[in-house]
This record gives structure tokens, C-alpha cells and sequence, in this order.
């Protein structure tokens, strides 16, 4: 057939058309016949009407002449196809994209929209190095490859030109037009653009004093170029205007940009323009809030990638290279915050530190430039005390950076406002929530990593000096005073007041004081000092230390690690009988343990905790019932975890502490969701929540919210679980606790994947996440598994699907979860058609299905669902229809809508398929109709599609009046679904039942 064009191939890529059907599409542009079609191609004629009639559906087109013309119209314009604008191709080529699934469609959207004729406004926002230019190329070469028009213009901070990224843009393609064709759409206009194109200087006459740009009327004149020149371009196909920094625009140039906007008569545009917040200036802050009045404009703020997504960036750079443990990298992404510049800036310097691409200390030369940058904007007075500050820590408390730097609270309250500005630092005011208890007066650096950058100008003799008057400045009662012990003797160690043989006490507290500011590499530093001064000779305090030491490994990351260091310390706590210290280290050990799915070891934890410590009655036996009560009910023990947690309560209800029923309540939410029993679990929460914060009980607060959010999006509340996310982020980063962040971060992609439905980015947060998974030791890897598994079974990938799934089945150890790769495994075996292996394995885990009227594990639960749904398209209906009266009930007990741990599937749809195997009509018509309903308004496009599917089968099977052509709507519906989502799988067990019907003979 010759080559296939360029746009072609893009276009045909997004609407999911095959490499033989492309080929089609390349015949008919050339006017060919079928039977020409056939014989270049080898094929019958028949084939080739199949394939045509494939586009036609594909294209939306009803015939093949429309078909031929809009691909006609989509063809670009000849001498008018320049290539992707290099700014932006160097980006989009520039490292692994990865997240930003949700800000992608929100420009996906937009982009519908100005396809659709509708003049469109896009801001992004964030700070430096977040990633909104990587953002805006990926977009970009979306949009490029559908053959669409892109420009790009960039501004820049010391360039005079005051319209110099408006010249940018448009200066590619007038090189391409004759200057007949811009006098003929300029006509005395073209004088006024050549004002600002260079280029174009030499087709203008001398300008009068009124076309210079800095007056009125030329200002009026130029706009209007501008416009006429972009109307001829969205007039020939739709554009995709780039404006990237527009921090640094010039005020006639937002001028242009605003009067371009507001007057509107642009055509099909797409203007997207990035900026960064933490240099908002008045201009810029001006033109946003009057443009965004003016206009239905998308606004986006980024923020850092996930933990998982971090971790799949820093392995994307040398996968090959022998890579440094996952706890370093773990400690990188908590200084970067994610921030992808300052991530990539860090492994480069790692994996080339040979190269001298580092700058001082451990600071990367990047990540130093650009901090030396925006500090040298600020004065030599405030440089001083931001210096300062950065010596105090990443949370610098305002009073002692005052007594420090011997001046007026005004000065340092004025530098902090200035430095906020500039995104260096934030008052700890901002990111706090009803759930996150407040600390006036405090500020945290944005990022670790800045802080360092900022240290490294600070002398040692300096910092010694430094940390000797914030010592002594915090003894000040009217300051500090004995409650701020442990900051003391880490400023008095940093000093190096104290003297090695009495310097172990002052470790300790130091340690204490960095575990406080989530400072862990420090801690552990100064644990480690401590045990290697410190003689072994005292148990207690060998005790404190090592669990110390475990406390700052687990927010390393590094699980296993704490584990043995809290061995030794039970062990050397025991031997002393200190209880108390027996207690804590159980409590911290055994909810270790249980993340990393050794069931069996955690419970025992606990439980030796729980037997040494019964008859006390005490606060530290009622968190032990709590902490056993997790263990036991993750082990799937619903009965003696509820005992357990009934006796936390209890010794809370004696003892009048509201702590510690805030506690009970906390370990209650968490072990009824091992049992999907989310409605008792949200209460339960909710009641906890502002007592564990009044507590400070970090660890607890940051694992309860984790677990409210599963609960909050199985009962479909899925805005309330968004609403969350900065708070459990907040949380678990300042207490290290991986367990939340891990699930923080599901619960953000699953959520994007339920509403968009793109299975590449699942994918690639499915890898991420096992990465994290194996990092950080939490066993969790089948689930990881399962994730992988689901994208490629969506995405028609059978094989690969099969092999992840049994891993995931594999994986999978005796506790709550089981059942959920499990579940998956026997679906796709399902609908593979493989009614051996689908059979063999049901009677395998027939264990496993939930009785009736009780509490049963949420992967039994799900086991059930998948076992429905696989019985059915197996054609098992009788077994199939068995589970319905269960899976209604599990709906009435738990208040589940769908089963958020790995696919999110519906109960609804579920029991609608267990209906319709019974042939019970009407529930089974209700049962849809509600999974539909729920689908479209959660949203979940995916279910939506499914529930679409099951429906129209339902009907086709009842076969009432009206069913036939209700029943193929509902099947086509799903079959236009699938195809947008690239569910080729799905999208043609759709096509077979309309062409099955069709041919039946069946009046529609």
C-alpha cells in the first residue's frame, strides 16, 4: 500500500484501529475500490468490506464517502506542517513521564472541548522544578500527533523583548506563508506584527508615531495581528497555544494575552499557560484573577509526585547501574517532597558523583543553583537570618530565631513572609487541618533539600555558634524551658559543648528531637552515636536507645531493620522488667510486623506484650488489646479481635482516658475494614480522629486516616476520601509511616483510574508501586501484582494478565486479603474460556466463600464477587445464582458500594449478574439500573461500561417487549465505551451479542 502518512498513523492510534485497517484507511484517501484494496493487499473483498465497515464505526462516520472526507479534512494543509515545536519536543523526550493522570485529563477535557469550536483557557501552576513544563510537553505531543497545530512561546527573566514568547510562537509558521498571503489576511496590520517579529522587519514600511507598540492604538493594532493570525490558523485545523513562565511576562505582554482572551473570536484554541505561584508578582496575579473572571478558564496546581511515582522516576535513569539500597532513595523522595527537578537533580549526582556534578556537601549542583538564585532576590539582612534558620532545622521556631539572631521578632516574621513568597519556606499554619494539630509561631523549610542548600553557605564555625545560642535560648522559660529538652541537647551536641564520655543523655534527646521534626537519617545518626559510646552495662537505657534506633529506621523505611533493633529491645527490657519500655516496643514491633504480612509474628508480638503486662489494667495494657486486636483481625479473626478491642475500651471507660478510647476507637477502624465492615469503620473513625490529634498521637492518626479513606471510597464517598489526602500525607511524612503513604497513594490512582480509565498509567503505577512495596518490606507486593494483572486484562493483554495474576494468587498468605488475587485468577481463567483450570481452582478455595449473616474477610468477600461473575460467563448459572441472597447481604451489612482494594467493582453490578444467572428479572433490572446510576455518578467509567454490558445481556435474555432494541442501546453504549478506553477484549464480547442477536433473526 505504499508509506502511511505521518497524521494518519496518529490519528488512526487514537481510535484504536489495527495496522491492517490503517492500511484500509490509506486506500481509501487514493480513491481505491475494494476489490483494488483486495488484490494490493492479498486479501478477499469481503475482508476488505469488514475492515471498512470496522472504520466507519470507529470514525463515527455513516458512510464511506464521509469517512474519505473527513480524513481529507483532517489532513494538514500542505506547507503547513512544521514540525513540533523544539522547546517542547526536548522536554517530552527529556525522562520517564509518570503520574499526572488527573491534571492530563483535565486537559484531555479542554481539548474536547476546542475540537468541539469552544476557545479554551488552561493555567498550571506550582513551584520550580514541579514539573509544569514536562506536563504541558506531554500534552503537547498528545495533541500534536492527532495532527493538530502547536505553538509555543517561552518568556524569559533578562530578556527586554517585551512580547518576545508571542513572537515565538507564530514566527514558524509565517516563515511558511508568502508575504502576499500576510498582506492579504494583515493588510496594514503586517506592519504593526513586524514591530515584534524580526524577521518580518524588512516587509514593513517606516511606522508612524500611532503603530508604535508602547501606544494605545498600536497596542489596539498589534492585538489585532495577532488575532487575525491566529484565526487563520485555528480556521485551517484546531491549535494548541504553549505560553510557558508566564511569571516572567511583561505587562504589555499580559496585556495582549488578556485582550486576546476576553474578546475571544479565536476559533478552535486551546491556550495553556504556566507559571510559577511562588512568584506571583501584580501583574501576573492581576491578569490571572481578571482573566479567570472573565473566562471559564481550568485552573491546575501540581503538586509532588507520589512516593511510588518518585521511585519508578529514580529507577528510570540507570536500571542497569548497581543501584544504592531503597532507603536512600527513600530518604531522597521524603528532602525532595517529590519535587521531580530537585529528584532527578539528586540521582544524577548519585549515579555520576564522579563527574563532580555535585555542589557542597550532599547538595546536587542543580538543586543549588536554583536555590542560590531566589535567595540572592532577598536582602543581606534576611539572607543572614534564613542562613540561620536553616541552622535550627527544617521547622525553625520564630522566637528563638529572633533571640539567636538578636533581632526584633518583626524582622524575622518579615523575612519568613518574603521567603514564603519565594517558595523556600511555609508558616506550619498553611498545610494544617481540622486533623492536624496546629503550631504557631513555627516554620518548616518547602523542602529538606533546600534547607541543605542554603546550610552548605554556612560556615562550620558559624553553625557551631549558631546551635550554642538556640541552646541557650531555649532554656529561656518564656521560649522553651524544660519541655524542649530534647531540641536543647541537640543544639548543645551540634554545638559540640559536650564531651564524649557525657555526650550519650545528650544523643538521646538529640535523636529525640530530629524523630519529632521527621529529621530521620539525623536520629538515627545520633542513636548510632549513642550506642557506640554508650556501655551496654545499662539496660534501660540500651533499651530506650535501640528502640529509638528502630523508630528512626522505620521512617527510613527500612522495616526489617527496626524489627531486629526492637528484638533487642524487648530483649533488654525484659531482662530489666521495665514494662513500660516491654510495652511500647511490643505495640511498635508487632504493627511492624503485620504491614510486612508476617501475621503470625505480629500477633505473637502483641500477645507477649498483652501477658506480661495483665492485671495492670494500665493505659500501656489497653493500647497492647488495641495493637493485638489489628493483628488478629488482619489474620482474619474477627471474634477474638473484637474481644480485643472490647477490652482497650473498657480499660479506657475505667481509667476516664479519652486518649486511649480514641485509641480503641482508631484500632476498631482498622480492624473492621480487614472485614469491608466500612459504615462501622467511618463512624468509628470519625469519632477518633480529633482525640488522636489532641493526643499527638501521630502514627495512630496518620494509619486511622489511611484506613478511613479504603472505607470512604468503598462506600462510594469518593470526594470525602480526596478530601484526606493532604492531611494523611502531612501526617505520615512527619511520622515516617510508609504504611499510610502506601495507602494514600493507592487510593489516589485507583481513584484516577476509576474515573479515566487509563490503563498505561495504572500500569505504571502498578510497577511503582511494587517497587515501594519490596523498598519498604510492607509484603503487600500480590496486590501490586493484581494491579498489573487488572490493566493488561483490560487492555486485551490475556497472556501477560495470566502471569500476574497467579503471581499475585501466589503471593497471597492466609490473612484477611487472601481471596484477592485469587478472585482475579479465576475471573480471567473465566473468560479465557478455561472451564478446567476455572473449576479445579473453585474447589480449591471453596474454603474461602463467606457464610451467611456474619463477618466474613474482605478478600472473601471479593472472592465471592469474582466467583459470580466467572460462574456466569463460565454459563454456570445455577452455581452463579447461588450467591445472590450472600452478596445482597453483604451489601446490607457493610454499607459497600464497590470493593476498593483492587478493582473497585460494584456490589450492585454483582448482584445484578447473580439475578440475572437465577433469571429474577426484576432484581436483576434493579440491580443494574442502580450500578449504572452510582457508576455515572461516582464517577467510575469503567463499571460504567461493565454494568452497561451485563444489562443489555439481561435484556436480550428476558426478551420483553421493547428488551431487543433497549438491550442492544445498553450493549453498544458499553461497546463505544470500551472502545475509547482500548478494552479490545470487552469491546468485542459487545459486538458479538448484537451480531449474534442480528443474526438470530430477532426483531429489534
Amino acid at each position: 500500500m505504499g508509506s502511511i502518512p505521518q497524521w494518519l498513523s496518529n490519528q488512526a492510534r487514537s481510535r484504536s484501529v489495527t495496522d491492517r485497517e490503517l492500511e484500509i484507511l490509506g486506500g481509501l484517501l487514493k480513491k481505491q475500490s475494494n476489490a483494488e484494496m483486495a488484490a494490493e493487499m492479498f486479501i478477499s473483498v469481503r475482508t476488505v468490506e469488514s475492515h471498512v465497515s470496522s472504520l466507519l464505526s470507529k470514525f463515527g462516520e455513516p458512510g464511506r464517502a464521509a469517512l474519505i472526507k473527513s480524513l481529507e479534512e483532517l489532513a494538514p494543509e500542505q506547507g503547513l506542517t512544521p514540525s513540533m515545536p523544539a522547546p517542547l519536543a526536548r522536554q517530552a523526550r527529556s525522562n520517564r513521564f509518570l503520574g499526572r493522570v488527573a491534571e492530563l485529563q483535565l486537559l484531555r477535557e479542554d481539548w474536547r472541548r476546542t475540537l468541539q469550536g469552544s476557545e479554551r483557557l488552561s493555567m498550571l501552576s506550582g513551584e520550580a522544578g514541579i514539573g509544569k513544563s514536562r506536563l504541558a510537553a506531554q500534552y503537547a505531543a498528545e495533541v500534536f500527533n492527532t495532527g493538530a497545530t502547536v505553538l509555543y512561546g517561552g518568556f524569559h527573566e533578562d530578556i527586554s523583548a517585551p512580547y518576545e514568547a508571542v513572537a515565538e510562537a507564530v514566527t514558524p509558521y509565517l516563515r511558511d506563508l508568502s508575504i502576499s498571503d500576510l498582506q492579504e489576511s494583515l493588510g496594514t496590520l503586517l506592519d504593526d506584527l513586524g514591530l515584534i517579529v524580526p524577521n518580518l522587519k524588512h516587509h514593513r514600511s517606516e511606522p508612524d508615531a500611532d503603530r508604535m507598540v508602547d501606544g494605545g492604538v498600536g497596542r489596539h493594532r498589534l492585538t489585532e495581528a495577532v488575532r487575525i493570525l491566529l484565526q487563520r490558523l485555528t480556521g485551517t485545523r484546531p491549535v494548541l497555544l504553549v505560553l510557558d513562565d508566564l511569571h516572567w511576562a511583561s505587562r504589555p505582554a499580559l496585556g495582549l494575552l488578556h485582550r486576546l482572551l476576553v474578546k475571544g473570536e479565536l476559533g478552535r484554541i486551546h491556550v495553556l499557560l504556566t507559571y510559577r505561584y511562588a512568584e506571583l508578582g501584580s501583574d501576573l496575579s492581576s491578569f490571572i484573577s481578571d482573566t479567570y473572571r472573565g473566562l471559564a478558564a481550568t485552573r491546575i496546581e501540581m503538586s509532588g509526585l507520589s512516593v511510588t511515582e518518585s521511585l519508578a522516576l529514580i529507577h528510570s535513569f540507570n536500571k542497569d547501574a548497581e543501584d544504592p539500597p531503597e532507603s536512600r532513595w527513600l530518604n531522597v523522595y521524603a528532602e525532595t517532597k517529590g519535587n521531580p527537578f530537585f529528584l532527578t537533580e539528586a540521582v544524577r549526582a548519585d549515579f555520576g558523583a564522579r563527574k563532580s556534578v555535585t555542589g557542597t556537601g550532599s547538595v546536587p549542583l542543580g538543586v543549588a543553583e536554583l536555590v542560590s538564585h531566589r535567595v540572592r532576590k532577598l536582602d543581606s539582612g534576611d539572607r543572614a537570618l534564613l542562613e540561620a534558620a536553616a541552622v535550627l532545622g527544617n521547622q525553625f521556631d520564630v522566637d528563638c530565631l529572633s533571640r539567636v539572631a538578636d533581632c526584633e521578632d518583626h524582622r524575622v516574621i518579615s523575612m519568613t513572609e518574603r521567603a514564603a513568597a519565594m517558595g523556600l519556606v511555609y508558616d506550619n499554619k498553611e498545610p494544617s487541618s481540622a486533623y492536624v494539630r496546629e503550631e504557631p509561631d513555627r516554620c518548616t523549610f518547602a523542602h529538606e533539600i533546600v534547607r541543605k542548600a542554603i546550610l552548605s553557605h554556612v560556615s562550620p564555625a558559624r553553625r557551631r555558634r549558631i546551635h550554642a545560642a538556640a541552646a541557650a535560648a531555649l532554656q529561656d522559660e518564656t521560649i522553651g524551658g524544660p519541655n524542649r529538652a530534647d531540641e536543647i541537647a541537640r543544639h548543645t551536641v551540634e554545638a559540640g559543648v559536650a564531651s564524649n564520655p557525657e555526650q550519650v543523655p545528650f544523643l538521646v534527646m538529640a535523636g529525640r528531637s530530629a524523630l519529632a521534626s521527621g529529621a530521620f537519617q539525623d536520629a538515627y545518626d545520633f542513636f548510632d552515636q549513642a550506642r557506640q559510646y554508650g556501655a551496654r552495662t545499662d539496660a534501660v537505657s540500651w533499651s530506650e536507645i535501640t528502640f529509638q534506633m528502630g523508630v528512626a529506621l522505620r521512617g527510613l523505611g527500612r522495616w526489617d531493620d527496626a524489627l531486629e533493633c526492637w528484638r533487642e529491645s524487648l530483649d533488654a527490657s525484659s531482662d530489666s522488667g521495665d514494662l513500660h519500655s516491654v510495652a511500647r516496643t511490643c505495640e511498635a514491633a508487632s504493627y511492624n510486623a503485620m504491614w510486612a504480612i508476617r501475621m503470625e509474628e505480629a500477633v505473637q508480638l502483641a500477645q507477649y506484650g498483652v501477658d506480661l503486662l495483665r492485671g495492670s489494667e494500665g493505659r500501656e495494657l489497653g493500647r497492647l488489646f488495641g495493637h493485638l486486636a489489628i493483628a488478629q483481625g488482619w489474620s482474619g479473626d474477627y471474634v477474638r479481635s473484637s474481644r480485643c478491642i472490647a477490652a482497650e475500651h473498657g480499660i479506657a471507660t475505667t481509667l476516664g482516658d479519652r486518649a486511649l478510647k480514641a485509641h480503641a476507637l482508631g484500632a476498631s477502624t482498622i480492624q473492621l475494614t480487614a472485614f469491608s465492615e466500612h459504615s462501622r469503620a467511618i463512624q468509628n473513625a470519625k469519632a477518633a480522629l480529633r482525640d488522636l490529634r489532641d493526643a499527638d498521637d501521630r502514627w495512630m492518626l496518620s494509619s486511622v486516616m489511611g484506613y478511613l479513606q479504603f472505607a470512604l471510597v468503598g462506600t462510594g464517598r469518593f470526594e470525602e476520601a480526596r478530601a484526606l489526602r493532604n492531611e494523611v500525607s502531612t501526617l505520615a511524612d512527619r511520622g515516617g509511616n510508609f504504611g499510610a503513604l502506601l495507602q494514600k497513594n493507592r487510593i489516589d490512582a485507583l481513584l484516577a483510574f476509576y474515573e479515566f480509565g487509563d490503563m498505561q498509567a495504572f500500569a505504571l503505577y502498578a510497577e511503582s508501586d511494587l517497587e515501594l512495596c519490596r523498598a519498604v518490606g510492607t509484603g503487600l507486593e500480590a496486590m501490586s501484582y493484581g494491579y498489573l494483572g487488572t490493566a493488561l486484562f483490560y487492555s486485551g493483554d490475556m497472556s501477560s494478565a495470566l502471569t500476574h495474576f497467579e503471581e499475585a494468587s501466589r503471593l497471597e498468605k492466609r490473612t484477611a486479603m487472601t481471596g484477592w488475587g485469587a478472585g482475579l485468577l479465576f475471573e480471567l481463567l473465566a473468560y479465557q474460556g478455561n472451564r478446567t483450570e476455572s473449576l479445579k481452582m473453585l474447589d480449591e478455595y471453596r474454603w474461602l466463600m463467606p457464610a451467611g449473616n456474619q463477618a466474613n474477610t474482605c478478600g472473601s468477600w471479593f472472592w465471592m464477587l469474582a466467583v459470580a461473575e466467572g460462574l456466569f460467563v463460565l454459563g454456570e448459572h445455577e452455581q452463579a445464582a447461588q450467591l445472590y441472597e450472600n452478596i445482597v447481604d453483604f451489601s446490607r451489612r457493610t454499607g459497600v458500594v464497590c470493593m476498593e482494594f483492587v478493582d473497585g467493582r460494584l456490589v450492585e453490578r454483582s448482584a445484578g449478574i447473580a439475578a440475572l444467572a437465577a433469571e429474577r428479572w426484576d432484581e436483576a433490572e434493579r440491580h443494574f439500573l442502580s450500578a449504572i446510576d452510582i457508576a455515572d455518578r461516582l464517577p467510575h467509567i469503567i463499571e460504567a461500561a461493565h454494568s452497561r454490558r451485563f444489562f443489555g445481556l439481561m435484556l436480550y435474555s428476558r426478551g420483553a417487549p421493547g428488551d431487543i432494541a433497549q438491550g442492544t442501546t445498553y450493549l453498544t453504549e458499553a461497546h463505544e465505551a470500551y472502545e475509547r478506553l482500548s478494552m479490545t477484549h470487552h469491546a468485542k464480547i459487545c459486538q458479538d451479542a448484537v451480531t449474534e442477536r442480528a443474526a438470530s433473526g430477532t426483531s429489534f
